[in-house]
């Protein structure tokens, strides 16, 4: 593919994503962790878990824009940021697609699939800290891809900013490093870069001082960063909660697995048509894949606890977007793989069926649309009208009444 071809298939995809989004983007909070994390983003606040200061301090700045209420701003945000991730995705795969010029249908084809499929569309229509982290891991991957090192180390440094699971994919990641650079002079380099990357995390300690609303765990003393920062202040209570046991460790990965082969149906197949002739082309970079996709779904399945396949249906596919981001590889050249062995005059006729199939399979998966969704924000002002208007205490029960509150109240709406 020629490099205009490239840019113009970036830019169709972007903007094709950025209409789905905008057609179904929250008009303001939902429940969940959406109006926890507005009202620290507007405030400067500090979130919970390991605090996510690179969403924070980019989101602040999109509040700023004036341009809806301040949760539809950061609403918008997180939808240009899932839709440049499918761009930067389809640049990704260009680079191994450069056989034939009708390839940047493939390429088109294999990032609206992903950027449509529920577990990434339905975080890319509200505010949530996951779109950030899969831009970091995408460019990361670029970087490695084009053997710009230094840059890769500056991302895994943003990424573990954007998301404290960006940890469980770097052992994965530095098996792609073509040139050596444990010399001590690009070893100090690197390391270097890393840390700068992971200067925002600066922001909590710093901020925590001014005792912003919200502000988790209250980091002001190294000691409660630290708990902070390894998601201590949550206890057995974390997102993430270590396995037990060897039968505890495969029912966690069966699920893992259920839904992965849920999302992806019979794209799997063509994801070892792909694999295979990544083996045949670039042995390297097909075990750096395969490895990168091993011991991230072997980590998260460690560190995973869902006691059962609905509730590991409802919490883990945004934790295996990270892995669809790497078979989309595979799945692009299974694509090709199949084109390049059919007829001539059917060429065509194939490879525009196999190009739909990816969308189509998408497009089958639970709606996801969040355009009239009012009913947190109105659950919030509604019980917030109820009280009386003197000094008053109230006692709520989880994130899902709280969060609400929290937003009507701080951020002024």
């Amino acid at each position: 593919m020629t490099q205009k071809k490239i840019t113009a298939g970036q830019i169709v995809l972007f903007l094709l994503l950025l209409g789905i989004y905008l057609k179904n983007l929250a008009p303001t909070i939902v429940s969940g962790d959406s109006p926890e994390l507005v009202t620290a983003a507007y405030n400067m606040g500090i979130a919970h878990l390991s605090g996510y200061p690179l969403f924070l301090l980019v989101g602040k700045l999109f509040t700023l824009f004036p341009l809806g209420e301040i949760a539809f701003r950061l609403n918008l945000f997180n939808a240009n940021i899932t839709a440049a991730t499918a761009s930067a995705l389809f640049f990704l795969l260009s680079g191994f697609l450069t056989q034939d010029k009708k390839l940047w249908l493939i390429g088109l084809s294999c990032g609206l699939s992903w950027g449509i499929i529920s577990p990434v569309s339905n975080l890319g229509l509200i505010t949530e800290v996951y779109p950030l982290f899969w831009l970091c891991l995408t460019f990361s991957l670029l970087s490695l891809y084009h053997q710009n090192y230094y840059l890769t180390a500056f991302m895994i440094g943003l990424g573990l900013n954007a998301h404290y699971s960006f940890l469980l994919i770097v052992p994965g990641l530095l098996l792609w490093v073509k040139k050596p650079f444990w010399k001590t002079k690009k070893l100090i380099l690197v390391l270097s870069l890393v840390i700068i990357g992971l200067g925002a995390i600066l922001y909590i300690p710093l901020r925590a001082q001014k005792s912003p609303t919200p502000s988790w765990a209250e980091p002001t003393t190294f000691k409660r960063l630290q708990a902070k920062i390894t998601l201590q202040e949550f206890g057995e209570r974390s997102e993430i909660k270590r396995g037990k046991g060897s039968k505890e460790y495969l029912k966690q990965l069966l699920y893992l697995l259920k839904i992965s082969l849920k999302v992806f149906h019979v794209l799997l197949i063509l994801c070892f048509f792909g694999l295979a002739k990544l083996f045949a082309d670039d042995k390297f970079r097909a075990w750096g894949l395969v490895t990168v996709c091993l011991t991230y779904l072997l980590f998260l399945a460690h560190f995973s606890s869902y006691p059962t396949l609905e509730e590991a249906s409802e919490l883990g596919p945004k934790f295996l977007v990270p892995l669809f981001v790497f078979l989309l590889i595979p799945l692009s050249l299974g694509i090709f793989s199949i084109m390049i062995i059919t007829e001539k005059r059917l060429k065509n006729i194939v490879l525009i069926l196999l190009c739909l199939l990816g969308p189509a399979i998408a497009l089958t998966q639970k709606p996801n649309s969040k355009r009239w969704n009012f009913l947190a924000y109105d659950y919030g002002l509604n019980l917030l009208q109820s009280l009386p208007s003197s000094d008053y205490y109230l006692i709520s029960s989880g994130d899902t009444s709280s969060f609400p509150l929290a937003y009507i109240k701080y951020v002024g709406n």
